[in-house]
């Protein structure tokens, strides 16, 4: 008699790890990545368009911490259609302005964008910037009115293979300005210049 209940006990021992294994192995397989096509993982970037609020450009200057520069220059195929102020923490004031341009043709839209600074940038300290920079080689210093900054031309492609739009930035006083966009880098160079941005704000 108990020999043959031992005898049960190991048969039903052996009969629970093969069900636990065969759960286990079905687990297994059903939790494996599909064999079709790979999808590449990218990151999610949150589009510039949806930070802050969309306001005329009398309600950035009323709100901004620095009156708002308007280009008088933008080539024919752009246009101005939206301004957007972004506020800082706990501030109902604007410390950035986004001015968008509709860019026909482009897979992005040129942007004017506006930031109040807090420090003092040099030649030095923006190329320190550049070294430390991945992809350091399609940087370039420049000096825009006088004013430090750097650019990248049109025609690079990042680890996407995405291309990557043209890059204007430069710095006066307590202010840092960009202006981007699919279009060679004199065009940027002339939408910059044409900026009415003050170095101070007067209200």
């Amino acid at each position: 008699m108990t020999k043959n209940y031992s005898t049960r006990i190991k048969w039903f021992s052996v009969l629970l790890g093969f069900v636990v294994f065969s759960a286990l192995l079905w687990f297994g397989l059903t939790m494996r990545p599909s064999e079709g096509p790979s999808v590449p993982l990218r990151p999610v970037l949150t589009s510039i368009r949806s930070l802050g609020n969309s306001v005329t450009l009398e309600e950035a200057n009323e709100r901004a911490l620095f009156p708002v520069p308007v280009p008088t220059y933008l080539p024919e195929e752009c246009s101005v259609d939206e301004i957007r102020g972004y506020r800082g923490v706990n501030d109902d004031s604007y410390w950035e302005v986004r001015i968008f341009c509709s860019e026909e043709g482009a897979p992005e839209d040129l942007v004017i964008i506006i930031n109040w600074w807090f420090e003092t940038e040099t030649e030095e300290t923006i190329r320190h910037f550049i070294d430390q920079t991945e992809r350091s080689e399609i940087y370039r210093l420049i000096e825009l009115k006088g004013m430090p900054g750097y650019a990248i031309e049109l025609g690079h492609i990042n680890k996407l293979g995405e291309p990557i739009p043209a890059l204007l930035v430069w710095y006066d006083n307590d202010l840092k300005f960009e202006v981007r966009g699919f279009l060679p880098l004199d065009e940027l160079w002339k939408i910059a210049e044409s900026l009415e941005y003050p170095t101070q704000k007067t209200k």
